[in-house]
């Protein structure tokens, strides 16, 4: 069941209630976070059980009754249960979890132990134990005594990557045919450590091992043995060796032994001592000179410190350890061994190691570190001016833009309104003209027909002294009258064409003043047309709002107007200084006198000059003919005003009683035949 994703343990108590006779059961890379005992299964049969490389935090039970191999290595448990320990387990591997603490060991059949990764400071064992494999590779171990630990079966022990082990003391047991140590602060065996073994292999490459040859007295029960596996090519012989302190194999830097450890972290100084008279030993603090700790060379195994046990601690073998180090602890130590004759000490200065600053880890190294913050912060930096930058202009160009619109919108609304007051004017111009040609027309009308029934009246006294020639006469006066009123027929049709042509012409005029101003608040203000229809679309939604006061005193106001600007005919808008200002548009009749008086060229030109001379043919239309008609009627003799403007669209022939005088001489002429006859 490897590499799923199970993480219910409830998935293992079915399988094992299914599988009442399953012996092998593997769930290794899987999310497992707690292993429980399933209480309706029965572990008779079950002997291998492996939960590697899960979440695993803690164990509250295990099934042990028949367990034999348990892996629970590459998890996430910082203590095992004892219960583990007093099982009959006979392989059980725990390695590359964050354990700080292992309880005693009783489990008497166990013999395969595998601990390596651990942060465990020491290890216990029961009497009587069975252990035959044991490794502790990269642990905290200080020390190793194989007599207290009862190891009387071990055959294999792994203490490589031992940092922290600077004593290993007792004897080995007959039976322990490897034995691997590297990397430790080891300098000597004990002098009978290898009595009773034989053809051992041993490993103990980069260690400090002593090269003196006082300290090399454990290598005599060896068969020839190369010291060179220690690192010593050549011995170094001393007479005396009553008493010796030997730390060459330490680092020094002109003379002076100098250790280094970081910030917080603990640090172990040896002293390498041998000798047969040696009475106690101690270490001193030298500045202020204060005494760490003095030991009896009978109490080496548990020595006592009184100077801040939890900055210093005596370690058994003669080693002092500095736990928690910081600043205050940087000093010179000094190891001193008493003998009855003589003492020697030695000194080891302690130093900070900031070593890391310039490594090539970025994370770790303070040069490099801060060659990355000084880039990040100056990316930082740049990042945000750039966003600085970028948001100032964003933020000038919507300001920018606001105003832009609030003046295209202003612009706008003047235009619009313009454009409806001037629509409106003309409008309200054409309604009166043609309603004054209206009435210009029925006066005539009524004119002529009054002027001929007062022909009829005179003709009516003369018939009985021209009986003969009345008929010629009524014919002449109906012609006479016909044709005057086909002439006022023709004239104001006339006119009518001529006031729907300039209606016309100049609403074409302000359609097209208007999108030429749209098209310069586009060019100028650099708007899209969208924004324009826009503005168009509200003004058109709010215009009926306006009341007529609101909408010229709002133009006035954009296009500096007078308030007679607006309400004349003979004057066109004069251009504003204003930036903002509207080109002149006139809708005025009398355009030629404008022109020269205020020398404008409009790009309507051709319109106006059109309109001018429109304009002066009427001029000459509304002078009035005056005809004398004092013994023949006709239209010669009637006082006829020429109308000023177009009638074609608003008159009819149907609106001319073109029969009615005919009918009324007819009837006249009837009745007076009717008394002659009489």
């Amino acid at each position: 069941m490897d590499h799923n994703y199970l993480s219910n343990y409830d998935s293992i108590c079915l399988i094992l209630e299914r599988f009442s006779n399953l012996k092998i059961l593997s769930f290794n890379f899987n999310y497992f976070k707690v292993i429980n005992e399933c209480s309706n299964v029965i572990y008779n049969q079950l002997k291998n059980l492996s939960i590697t490389n899960n979440e695993i935090a803690y164990i509250k039970s295990l099934p042990t009754f028949g367990l034999q191999y348990l892996n629970v290595s590459n998890n996430k448990m910082s203590s095992i249960p004892a219960k583990i320990f007093e099982s009959k387990l006979l392989e059980l591997s725990i390695s590359n979890n964050p354990i700080t603490k292992l309880p005693k060991i009783n489990a008497k059949s166990l013999i395969h132990l595998e601990a390596n990764n651990l942060d465990i400071d020491h290890i216990f064992f029961a009497r009587g134990s069975k252990l035959e494999f044991l490794s502790l590779e990269n642990s905290h171990i200080y020390t190793f005594n194989f007599t207290r630990k009862n190891l009387k079966s071990l055959s294999y022990l792994n203490l490589l990557n031992s940092h922290w082990l600077s004593t290993i003391d007792g004897e080995a047991p007959s039976t322990l045919k490897t034995l691997k140590l590297s990397n430790s602060l080891v300098a000597k065996f004990p002098d009978n450590f290898f009595k009773n073994t034989k053809n051992i292999n041993l490993i103990l490459m980069n260690s400090n091992f002593s090269c003196n040859e006082c300290f090399l007295n454990w290598t005599k029960h060896l068969i020839n043995f190369d010291y060179n596996y220690i690192g010593c090519k050549k011995v170094i012989i001393d007479k005396n060796c009553d008493i010796i302190i030997d730390n060459s194999m330490l680092p020094k830097v002109k003379n002076i032994t100098i250790l280094r450890e970081k910030l917080g972290l603990k640090r172990v100084l040896p002293c390498n001592f041998v000798g047969n008279l040696i009475e106690k030993f101690e270490w001193k603090l030298v500045h202020p000179e204060t005494l760490i700790g003095s030991v009896d060379i009978q109490n080496i195994g548990n020595p006592f410190t009184i100077f801040k046990p939890n900055h210093y601690q005596i370690l058994p073998g003669g080693a002092l350890l500095l736990k928690e180090i910081s600043q205050e602890m940087v000093e010179r130590y000094t190891c001193t061994v008493f003998s009855k004759t003589k003492n020697i000490s030695s000194t080891i200065s302690f130093r900070l190691d900031f070593s890391q600053w310039y490594s090539t880890n970025i994370f770790d190294s303070v040069f490099w570190g801060a060659c990355f913050c000084s880039l990040m912060t100056c990316l930082a930096s740049f990042i945000f001016n750039i966003t600085w930058i970028i948001l100032k202009n964003i933020a000038l160009w919507w300001l920018n833009r606001a105003e832009r619109l609030s003046r295209v919108k202003g612009m706008v609304d003047a235009i619009e309104k313009y454009r409806q007051k001037q629509v409106e004017r003309i409008h309200d111009s054409y309604h009166r003209n043609i309603e004054a040609i209206r009435e210009n027309y029925n006066a005539q009308r009524e004119q002529l027909t009054m002027s001929y029934t007062n022909q009829m009246k005179k003709f009516s006294d003369y018939r009985q002294q021209r009986i003969e020639n009345i008929h010629e006469h009524i014919e002449g006066i109906r012609e006479q009258y016909n044709q005057q009123i086909q002439r006022i027929k023709e004239f104001g049709s006339k006119r009518a064409e001529q006031l729907c042509d300039s209606y016309e012409q100049q609403l074409i005029r302000v359609k097209t003043f208007t999108l030429q101003n749209r098209l310069k608040l586009i060019r100028q203000y650099k708007v899209k047309q969208k924004v324009i229809n826009k503005l168009l679309e509200r003004y058109n939604d709010n215009s009926t709002d306006l009341n007529e006061a609101d909408k010229e005193a709002e133009i006035r106001r954009v296009l500096n107007l007078n308030e007679l600007d607006l309400e004349t005919n003979e004057a066109l808008l004069d251009r504003s200084p204003s930036y903002y200002s509207l080109p002149e548009l006139s809708t005025d009749e009398n355009i030629s006198s404008i022109r020269s008086k205020n020398n404008y060229t409009s790009p309507n030109r051709h319109i106006i000059n059109n309109q001018s001379s429109i304009s002066e043919q009427e001029q000459n239309n509304y002078k009035y003919t005056n005809f004398d008609c004092q013994d023949f009627p006709g239209p010669s003799g009637v006082k006829i005003p020429l109308m000023s403007q177009k009638v074609k669209k608003e008159i009819e022939p149907s609106d001319i009683p073109n029969n009615s005088l005919t009918k009324a001489i007819t009837s006249d002429n009837h009745s007076s035949t009717q008394k002659d006859t009489s």
